[in-house]
Formats: structure tokens, sequence, C-alpha cells
């Protein structure tokens, strides 16, 4: 879905509604915020091991932002033959649908895993989410939806008042995606640190 919706854009010609513009990159933007949680819960799912299970989110995470640095790059000069080929960036989508395609096996139910792991504890299995957990996905929802624009159009912004091109405007992004993964690693050194020391 987000490789077919990221992509679709591509083919609107010049003349193409904005609406329906707008309605792909809505559509492309769902599905974005839909694979973000699914990609960490299948982490969860498949991976028992606390120790495996978070160097594999970091994995994840470093590769996730090694390709938002490419895409925001790439996405810049594309923009310079046109608005529409800054789009083939998502042509990069081809590899980790193809690796999940031959890869991933379905994963236990929910309520299957929870009761096999009730049952291995000796415990009564438990399937309900605790409310804590709606509001932190009410208080995360609101805080991308107030940050995002502010990334998002820090780029545009700065083209705008300095006259920079399509390509500048994908380095601006890249260099603020890095700035955040340096600030994120900065971030979790001390809190690495208190957990080794107990």
């Amino acid at each position: 879905m987000l490789f077919n919706f990221g992509l679709l854009s591509f083919f609107l010609s010049e003349g193409s509604s904005f609406t329906v513009l707008l309605v792909s990159r809505f559509i492309f933007g769902v599905a974005v915020g839909w694979s973000y949680p699914l990609a960490n819960a299948l982490t969860f799912k498949l991976i028992e091991n606390a120790e495996q299970r978070a160097t594999w989110l970091g994995v994840g995470f470093a590769f996730f932002n090694i390709g938002t640095i490419f895409m925001e790059f790439a996405g810049g000069y594309l923009a310079l033959i046109s608005w529409q080929a800054c789009f083939l960036v998502y042509l990069i989508g081809i590899i980790p649908l193809a690796l999940v395609v031959v890869m991933l096996k379905a994963p236990e139910s929910d309520v299957e895993q929870e009761e096999k792991l009730a049952a291995e504890a000796g415990v009564e299995a438990d399937t309900k989410v605790p409310v804590v957990v709606y509001l932190y996905c009410i208080l995360l929802t609101l805080g991308v939806t107030f940050a995002m624009p502010t990334i998002l159009y820090a780029s545009m912004i700065a083209s705008i008042s300095f006259g920079l091109d399509a390509a500048a405007a994908g380095l601006i992004l890249s260099i603020m995606t890095i700035v955040g993964m340096l600030c994120g690693f900065l971030r979790w050194v001390p809190c690495l640190k208190l957990l080794e020391n107990g």
C-alpha cells in the first residue's frame, strides 16, 4: 500500500487536479502512520528475547533513518527533473516488499501468544489493553500532528526565503534527519549507562 500510493503521484499529468494529488498523499500518509506501529508490533510479537528484540528495533530504526535521509536527498534532486519524478524514490520500496513477501511467516494471533506465555508462566492470560496505552497513543498522535508540519515545511520555507532549489530543500531535510538521529543517540547514552549501573 505504501509503495503503490507513494508512486501513484508520479503518473499524474501536469493538468491533474490538486485534489487528486492531495487524496493520494492523504492515503499514503495513513498507510505510513499505520506501518510504523505495525512494524514495531511484529518485532515484539516475533522476537521473545528482550535483548534480541532491542537489537532488532535499533536496527530497524537505523535503517528507517538511513532510508529517510536517502529519500529526502534523492527526492530533492529528482524534483529538478519534474515534480512527478521526485515520487520515483518510492521505487526503493520494492526491496523491503520482496523481503517481507519471501521471509515473513504468519505469526500467532495475540490471544494465542498471550495464552501460550501465560501457560508457560503458570498464570491466567490477560488480553485486555491497559487504558494508559490508549492515552499514550493519543498523546503521541497529537505530538506528531504538531511536529510534522514544522519538520516538513522547514525546507520549503528555507527554499522560498533564500531562493534555494528542490535539491537544496532535500539536503536540508536530510541534515535535519541526521541531527535528529544524533540527538536520539545522545539522549539514549545516559539512559544506557544508568541501566548498566543498575
